[in-house]
């Protein structure tokens, strides 16, 4: 896993996204939710001396909250982390003097997770913990590919959609090796956007999101 990618640059490209790019939906990983409102931040202080960040926190239009988590494997224990970080979110608006919140759990899983392998809910009898997941297993990424490559050599702008779709799509590919020859082929897409702003963001959009799963050679490449 990539150590370059500060969590503070997460919360920078995440409020990035909804801010500037207007990307106010979770659709894009096939979710039915509540349109994006606002971008919360993701670190979780706790009373000890430890803190915990979670990838994502977003208040949706309907007033409960999305957190997202991105995972390359599944495993059961890590609904603990989850748990702690819902624990900490409700604790703060507690505090606060705020409701608790109703929070959505949302896991997106990469290519490397079928959805036969998630069990979606944890239930120990005083608590029930569950998830929704997305798995970008079912990403039509060579599609995609094809649909943004033909897109850009045409001199089409693409939409917000696109634009996400173009960050997250290495994360749709099965192994290792596959990943990282798609990060370097969506960089390489990346390169031939005439927008610097919008091809500088994209490369480092490319950085965060596949931050869990990139190679340090890789990222030498993209940077």
């Amino acid at each position: 896993m990539s150590q370059g990618i500060a969590y503070q640059n997460k919360d920078i490209a995440s409020k990035y996204f909804a801010d500037h790019f207007g990307i106010k939906s979770l659709n894009v990983y096939g979710l039915n939710l509540p349109d994006i409102k606002q971008v919360l931040p993701t670190n979780l202080l706790a009373i000890q001396a430890d803190e915990l960040r979670l990838d994502n926190l977003f208040l949706l239009m309907d007033g409960t909250l999305a957190l997202v988590d991105y995972e390359s494997v599944y495993k059961l224990i890590s609904k603990i982390k989850y748990s702690n970080y819902g624990i900490r979110i409700v604790e703060r608006y507690i505090k606060e003097g705020r409701p608790a919140p109703v929070i959505r759990l949302i896991v997106i899983y990469t290519a490397d997770v079928e959805p036969k392998d998630v069990e979606t809910e944890l239930d120990c009898g005083f608590m029930k913990l569950t998830i929704t997941p997305a798995f970008l297993s079912k990403v039509d990424g060579d599609g995609v590919l094809q649909s943004i490559t033909s897109k850009i050599q045409s001199g089409q702008r693409l939409t917000d959609e696109e634009l996400l779709q173009l960050m997250i799509l290495p994360l749709s590919y099965k192994t290792k090796e596959k990943k990282q020859e798609k990060i370097k082929e969506a960089v390489q897409l990346t390169m031939n956007i005439s927008d610097e702003d919008v091809k500088n963001f994209t490369l480092s959009g490319l950085l965060v999101f596949t931050d869990k799963v990139i190679d340090d050679d890789t990222e030498t490449y993209v940077r």
